[in-house]
């Protein structure tokens, strides 16, 4: 499967502005071993959802609505009905079971999800350890990576570790299972108020 497909097919078919970094986020669902699947392979899946890998469900696991066995999701690219009303607005990546009757949101952007991809690598790496996703992330557009996460950004903040959704909400953005693991964090303590307030975010 060539990357070029998937621009092609997001400006061509769906008449949508491929995302700056998509390329670079396809070589990094590579580099996790994930099948990159073809942007016109779209059997039982949402009409306006445009394929990009097969991945294992996401943290919470399947969606309710799944059909019994399914054991991978679809990660894809969420098209606007009326790209012409959406201009300059980002496209959200969600995940979704062949013959599910819904999709769910994953991150509401290419960038933020490969931020977090990298964020996520680096924390644990470690100082000096392998980073293969940056590493093919990069190779496709370097100066892209390089302006969306620097090497050590988690440590130098002092946000690794146990502290590592803090970085996500402060300087990623935020994920549906970020707020969902603050929301029952709150919760755990009797905070009732900071639990909802996490889980509208």
């Amino acid at each position: 499967m060539q990357i070029a497909d998937h621009a092609a097919y997001l400006e061509e078919v769906s008449v949508t502005a491929c995302p700056k970094l998509l390329p670079a986020l396809i070589k990094a669902l590579e580099a996790q071993g994930h099948p990159i699947l073809s942007p016109s392979d779209r059997a039982g899946l949402h009409p306006l959802l445009i394929p990009l890998a097969s991945c294992p469900p996401p943290p919470g696991g399947p969606d309710a609505a799944a059909p019994a066995g399914s054991e991978s999701v679809v990660l894809g690219l969420l098209r606007w009905a009326d790209p012409g009303r959406h201009k300059g607005m980002a496209l959200p990546l969600v995940s979704m079971s062949r013959g599910a009757r819904g999709v769910r949101l994953v991150a509401r952007s290419v960038d933020e999800y490969l931020h977090r991809l990298l964020a996520e690598e680096d924390a644990a790496a470690g100082s000096g350890g392998p980073t293969p996703l940056a590493d093919a992330a990069s190779a496709s557009d370097a100066a892209g990576v390089a302006e969306l996460y620097s090497r050590g950004a988690v440590e130098r903040l002092g946000l690794g570790g146990a502290k590592f959704n803090l970085y996500l909400i402060k300087k990623v953005g935020m994920f549906p299972d970020v707020a969902e693991a603050l929301s029952l964090g709150h919760l755990a303590r009797g905070d009732a108020t900071s639990a909802m307030v996490a889980g509208e975010w």
